[in-house]
């Protein structure tokens, strides 16, 4: 790109480049000059349309109002739009977004997202690429509901639309900061900005890089005399996004983009392992007094960790895109998209908290490494696809036609192991401790390691079409067919250490702490599966008023198939097919309304929707064991209504918001009874009915609003603005057993800022605190068979947090 840009320095000597519109004219008050709403522009049918238009519930966004609430990852798009939450994990790629109470309940490759994020037209591949900043955003579409025909696969619960800014003719940036306080004694800052070059006449080039780290906020309590424990909390994100554009004629342009992130990430949970006493006691008398009396100051800080080694975990991702767009005629455009990406994914996950050299009585020791991963992660994934659209867009006063073809190859792998040791006396084996088929009498420990290396190759060919007929004045019938075939091919292996002892010296390395003794061959398999799916919608919509549009739908949309590639998986070496899971299918009916009242004074769209969605791709754990499975279970169904506003009292004082109230149910789903389950709580021979319970991560109520309000102040040159945030979520649930400990209560919370941005739109200041009720969340409670951990990993934001934002336009 600079060589590019070097080369028409020259042709562009002399050019006279159009003037900018004054800063003001594209500040932060832009939108408060008008006197009534402004009309938004979004993509939710892959074609540009008023929002009151559009037969979709869509959450829309914009660059305001991401900047004033300081959301610039898509992991806090949810403070933002009701019908979205978000699970996050022990690390990114356990992460996963949830629409309508479907999500993402298998964190192993092989398995495909059930809500889709698009960067700019293309889907993305895995969670782990939504970390990172947002970016040089034009605006964020929150698509609920399954958005296969137009998306394709893997939008079953409902998409996220990211839209980033274009380069533009003028010669203008900006340079913004942000320096974040917490409570408990992190800081974190915030560094980017963006540059917008025009080249020449015909060449234009938008940068966009940023910085953005914070420092640990979790306090680690461990006081092990053999290893300086590190506490945790800790993330830094750098990156850059290159955007250039050239006119190669006049009806054809070519867009190329590229992006790259480098994120690294110290985490762990926030509450101590506690061990079950059902699962331990029977075999180590008083083990909860005797490791609570060590855990000491730890239990119950839910800010506080205990480990010798906290989970770390490091992306490294990057890709480009080239759009060729070609107005054909006036009524007839074709757009090709293409695009490849890569990543590498590297994760240490220390399941137990004590180091081997200072096991201090614990039945359960994690290593750091092991003989087959010398690095210290314990995972690492690799991926890259390729992706090729060819759409053709055809728009007239009869019809609007959305139609072309799909291309998707992904190729991925992965290395995962967990050495751990586990005491003789949690085993039951104290008699053989320091004889020739035990452990050794001075390390008094068996080993214990499954190493599985997997890898798979996914491959999509589609095709599809999409219909709006305008067979009447303000009447409008759509529909919309996708048809792919796609392919899954996966190999699968996995050697095993089973209770192996540890006898340091004969059969175990002290300096590696690694077995020296061959490893024993588990299982090695591949299969392949091809399979015709579809996707398709159809529906009405009505213009009953100048200001009120309604519209029926219904829409289908399905996740490929996967596969298990966990320590347990179904298939063997005599059936590898065993391994394959069925699609999850989804069938959604939405009523809808759009409205704007009052002379454009007051915008509100509501959504009613009833939603199946049948053999739901999970992990969960096999009754009466320790062991999870990765596999069809259940199906889930959702009825709800979801509600999205905007009032323009004055050009002083806007309020936008929206609502979603959700009853998603599991039905037809058996499970493992949570620990300490009784047969009056329904738990029986180990089993458990979870029919009817709620789904996770889908509070059956959530709210969000916005009130801004503007004083000007023309006589001083600047004006000054107020900002109040306000969310709401209801009680929330995050394992498929429904263990009580494993729940989210109720939270309200409350930001606010107040800043001023300068009449000419060049300089905005702005001072803020979050979570102003310093209101403690978690967005994954969990709870396990040998342990209570509580928080899986509690966010930043669960504490007070004061800030202050700068942003100079130019």
């Amino acid at each position: 790109m600079l060589a590019i840009a070097g080369s028409t320095s020259a042709l562009a000597q002399g050019v006279d480049k159009p003037a900018p519109p004054a800063p003001s004219a594209r500040g932060a008050i832009a939108e408060a000059d008008a006197d009534r709403l402004q009309d938004i522009v979004v993509t939710a049918q892959r074609r540009e349309q008023s929002l009151q238009d559009v037969p979709v519930s869509v959450t829309a966004i914009d660059a305001l109002s991401l900047e004033r609430s300081s959301t610039f990852a898509v992991a806090d798009l949810p403070q933002s739009a009701p019908a979205l939450t978000y699970t996050t994990g022990a690390q990114p790629a356990f992460a996963s977004f949830n629409i309508r109470g479907v999500g993402s309940y298998v964190y192993r490759i092989g398995v495909q997202p059930a809500v889709s994020v698009i960067m700019d037209g293309i889907p993305m591949a895995r969670t782990a690429e939504f970390a990172g900043e947002l970016g040089d955003v034009e605006r964020v579409e929150v698509l609920s509901g399954p958005q296969g025909t137009l998306f394709g696969r893997n939008s079953t619960g409902g998409a996220i639309n990211v839209v980033h800014k274009r380069p533009t003719p003028y010669l203008e940036g900006y340079v913004h900061g942000e320096l974040v306080a917490g409570e408990h004694g992190d800081v974190e800052t915030l560094i980017r900005g963006t540059l917008n070059l025009p080249v020449s006449d015909s060449v234009r080039l938008r940068v966009h890089a940023y910085n953005r780290q914070n420092s640990d906020y979790l306090h680690n309590y461990y006081d092990g005399a053999d290893i300086r424990p590190k506490d945790a909390g800790a993330h830094r994100a750098t990156g850059v996004q290159a955007r250039i554009e050239f006119d190669l004629a006049p009806s054809v342009t070519l867009l190329v983009s590229g992006d790259y992130l480098d994120d690294y990430s110290r985490n762990g949970s926030a509450s101590v392992v506690l061990p079950l006493q059902q699962y331990q006691a029977p075999l180590v008398p008083n083990v909860t007094a005797q490791q609570t009396a060590i855990l000491g100051d730890a239990i119950g800080d839910r800010f506080g960790i205990y480990t010798y080694q906290p989970f770390a975990t490091g992306i490294e991702l990057g890709g480009g895109v080239a759009e060729l767009k070609w107005d054909v005629a006036p009524k007839l455009t074709v757009t090709s998209l293409t695009s490849y990406r890569e990543a590498k994914l590297e994760s240490a996950t220390t399941i137990y908290i004590n180091s081997t050299t200072d096991p201090r009585g614990f039945p359960f020791v994690s290593l750091g490494t092991s003989a087959q991963n010398p690095t210290g992660y314990n995972r690492v994934t690799r991926w890259h696809y390729v992706t090729q659209e060819v759409r053709g867009t055809y728009a007239s006063a009869a019809a609007d036609i959305v139609g072309g073809v799909y291309y998707f190859r992904l190729k991925e792998d992965e290395l995962a192991d967990n050495p751990l040791y586990q005491s003789a006396q949690a085993l039951g084996r104290d008699a053989l401790v320091g004889t020739p088929t035990g452990p050794s009498a001075a390390f008094p420990y068996y080993y214990f390691n499954n190493i599985t290396n997997t890898a798979d190759t996914n491959t999509v060919v589609a095709g599809f079409a999409d219909v709006t007929l305008h067979p009447a004045e303000g009447l409008d019938i759509f529909g919309g067919y996708r048809l792919s075939r796609e392919t899954l091919d996966f190999t699968y292996r996995k050697d095993r250490y089973l209770a192996l002892p540890v006898q340091l010296g004969t059969n175990f390395d002290s300096t590696t702490w690694s077995p020296t003794v061959p490893i024993s061959p588990q299982s090695d398999f591949g299969a392949s599966r091809s399979e015709t799916l579809w996707a398709g919608r159809a529906g009405i919509s009505y213009q009953a008023t100048p200001d009120v549009r309604t519209y029926f739908s219904y829409s289908h949309g399905y996740i490929g198939s996967g596969f298990d590639a966990g320590n347990n998986p179904a298939g063997t070496n005599a059936d590898p097919a065993a391994s394959f899971l069925r699609p999850s299918k989804a069938d959604s009916y939405e009523i809808g309304v759009r409205t704007e009242l009052f002379d454009r004074h007051l915008r509100l769209n509501a959504t009613g929707f009833w939603m199946k969605t049948r053999d739901v791709q999970v992990t969960a754990l096999v009754p009466g064991t320790i062991v999870n499975v990765v596999q069809n279970a259940g199906d889930i169904v959702a009825k709800g209504i979801e509600l999205d506003f905007a009032a323009h009292f004055s050009r002083r004082f806007q309020v936008t918001g929206g609502a979603s109230y959700l009853d998603a149910t599991i039905r037809d789903l058996s499970q493992a009874c949570y620990p300490g389950q009784t047969a009056a709580q329904g738990c029986a021979g180990g089993t458990q009915s979870v029919d009817g319970t709620p789904a996770l991560n889908a509070p059956k109520w959530k709210f969000n609003a916005a009130a801004t309000y503007e004083i000007p102040v023309p006589s001083r040159g600047f004006d000054l603005y107020l900002r109040g945030d306000m969310q709401y979520r209801s009680k929330t649930w995050f394992q498929l057993d429904h263990d009580p400990l494993a729940t989210d209560p109720a939270h309200v919370f409350l930001n606010f800022s107040t800043g001023l941005t300068t009449t000419d739109g060049r300089y905005d200041f702005r001072l803020f605190v979050h979570n102003l009720t310093d209101e403690y969340y978690c967005d994954n409670m969990v709870n396990g068979p040998f342990y209570r951990q509580g928080c899986q990993s509690t966010p930043i934001g669960a504490q007070r947090r004061f800030g202050a934002s700068a942003k100079v336009n130019f």
